[in-house]
C-alpha cells in the first residue's frame, strides 16, 4: 500500500492536481507559515532586482547580488572533493552514470554541518532574501549538492533530457559553477525560460528529448548559461523547463546547487542532511526545520 501511494503521488505531482494539495497542506500549518513570514520581514525589503526577474520570468543571474567572500570559500571547501572524485573516490549516481554526488558520504556520516562553507554559502543572507521574496515567507532549504558531470558515452537520459523538478510545487534552486563552462561541450545547465515553458505545462512524460520538446516549443529559444567558475545564478525549476550535463569527451562540470522549496513538503521528510552546530539564528533554524 504503501508503494502504491508513493506512485500516485508521484503522478499527482505532475498534474494540476498538486497546488490544491499544498493549499490543503498549508492550511493545516497556518500558525507555523505565519511565524515564518514574519521572520521573513526583514529580508524582505527593499526587494531585489533578482526576486523580481525570478517571479517574471523564471531565473536571475544572482553572482553580484552574493558575498564574494562566500564564493571563494565554496570553492575552496568543494576542490579538494573534486580532487578525492578525480582520484576515483566518487561513484556515480543511481541511473545517471554521466555524474557523481560529492556529498553523499559527508551527509551519511553526518559530518555536513551549518559550519561547513557549502552549507552556510546557501544560509547567507544574500541568498535567503531573495528566495524570502520569491516565496513572501522564509523557504525550507531542502538539500545542498555538488555534483561531478563528465562524458559517459551513453545516449542522453534523466537530467540530460528536458524537465522539470517536482520536489514541491514550487522549487527555487541556486546553482554556481565551480568550474568554467565555457560552451557547449562542458554542459551548460540550459533552460527555457517561464513565459515560455507555462506553453507547455503538462506532460506525461517527465523527461523529453529536444525532437519530443519540439513538437510544444522550439528548443532554439532555450538559453544555456555559461561562464567562469563562480558564476552564480537562481532558477525555479518547477517552472522552466531545463537540462544539463551534456558533456563532451574530455570535459568536464562542477556544479553546486541549493534547493528550496516552501513548507510543509508534500512529500514525506527525509532523515535530515544538515547537522546544527548549535550557534545559529533564529532564522536559520526555522529555514532548516520542516514546518
Amino acid at each position: 500500500m504503501t508503494a502504491l501511494l508513493q506512485r500516485l503521488r508521484w503522478h499527482a505531482m505532475r498534474t494540476p492536481v498538486a497546488p490544491g494539495l499544498k493549499t490543503a497542506a498549508r492550511l493545516m500549518k497556518r500558525p507555523a507559515l505565519k511565524r515564518r513570514r514574519h521572520l521573513a520581514e526583514p529580508l524582505l525589503s527593499p526587494p531585489s532586482a533578482e526576486a523580481q526577474a525570478i517571479l517574471d520570468r523564471g531565473y536571475a543571474m544572482v553572482t553580484d547580488a552574493l558575498d564574494p567572500a562566500s564564493l571563494s570559500a565554496l570553492h575552496a571547501a568543494a576542490m579538494p572533493r573534486l580532487a578525492a572524485a578525480r582520484g576515483g573516490a566518487a561513484n556515480p549516481a543511481a541511473g545517471k552514470g554521466f555524474w557523481s554526488r560529492l556529498l553523499d558520504e559527508d551527509v551519511a556520516a553526518g559530518r555536513l554541518t551549518t559550519a561547513d562553507p557549502v552549507v552556510a554559502f546557501a544560509l547567507q543572507p544574500a541568498v535567503l532574501g531573495i528566495v524570502a521574496q520569491v516565496y513572501g515567507e522564509l523557504p525550507q532549504l531542502d538539500s545542498v549538492l555538488l555534483t561531478w558531470s563528465r562524458y559517459d558515452n551513453k545516449p542522453l537520459s534523466v537530467s540530460q533530457l528536458w524537465h522539470r523538478d517536482f520536489d514541491d510545487t514550487r522549487v527555487l534552486k541556486l546553482f554556481v559553477y565551480l568550474t568554467n563552462v565555457d560552451g557547449s561541450d562542458d554542459g551548460p545547465f540550459t533552460f527555457i525560460d517561464g513565459a515560455l515553458s507555462d506553453r507547455a505545462r503538462y506532460s506525461v512524460k517527465s523527461h523529453r528529448t529536444d525532437a519530443m520538446l519540439s513538437t510544444r516549443l522550439d528548443p532554439a529559444q532555450s538559453t544555456a548559461i555559461t561562464g567562469p567558475a563562480l558564476t552564480a545564478f537562481m532558477v525555479e525549476t518547477s517552472r522552466c523547463l531545463h537540462m544539463g550535463s551534456r558533456v563532451a569527451a574530455g570535459h568536464e562540470r562542477l556544479l553546486y546547487t541549493a534547493t528550496f522549496i516552501s513548507t510543509p513538503r508534500l512529500y514525506p521528510e527525509p532523515r535530515p542532511q544538515i547537522r546544527l552546530v548549535g550557534n545559529e539564528d533564529e532564522v536559520v533554524r526555522c529555514v532548516l526545520t520542516p514546518a
